[in-house]
């Protein structure tokens, strides 16, 4: 009975140390608010090969509509680039996907409001590894 109670004590005490151990492994590396925006809704958050993350979604903008947002922060956390891409419809733009390619080249999906067939279509981005935007294409929804 002595022998099963110090297996027990011991048991406790390691899972205790291995809970405690988990609890400290995880931190946070950085966070970041940026108060341009009025508003940000986040869809994705992808990373690269250098360890930047690039943050995508919509943003209100000052006409109440949202805008498709993107946004690239390096490993420390800082604020490289970001960009809002406003439909030719002028209402509710917003990113659903990302992926970034070897180059650094962001290629962004999402939906746009356009006034020619007055619904949302979706929209594919292809922006450079320093935010600059090489091309899109709309696919009629």
């Amino acid at each position: 009975m002595k022998t099963l109670s110090k297996i027990s004590a011991l048991f406790v005490v390691i899972f205790a140390y291995n809970f405690l151990q988990a609890q400290q492994m995880v931190s946070e590396h950085w966070q970041d608010n940026q108060g341009s925006q009025a508003f940000f809704q986040k869809s994705v958050v992808r990373s690269d090969a250098s360890g930047n993350a690039h943050i995508a979604g919509a943003t209100l903008n000052q006409n109440g509509n949202y805008d498709l947002y993107l946004a690239k922060y390096n490993a420390s956390g800082i604020l490289l680039w970001d960009v809002v891409y406003a439909g030719a419809g002028g209402w509710h733009d917003a990113a659903a996907d990302l992926r970034v390619d070897a180059s650094g080249n962001v290629y962004v999906t999402g939906s746009v409001f356009t006034s020619s067939n007055d619904s949302n279509d979706v929209i594919t981005l292809k922006y450079n590894s320093s935010g600059v935007l090489q091309w899109s294409k709309i696919f009629n929804g």
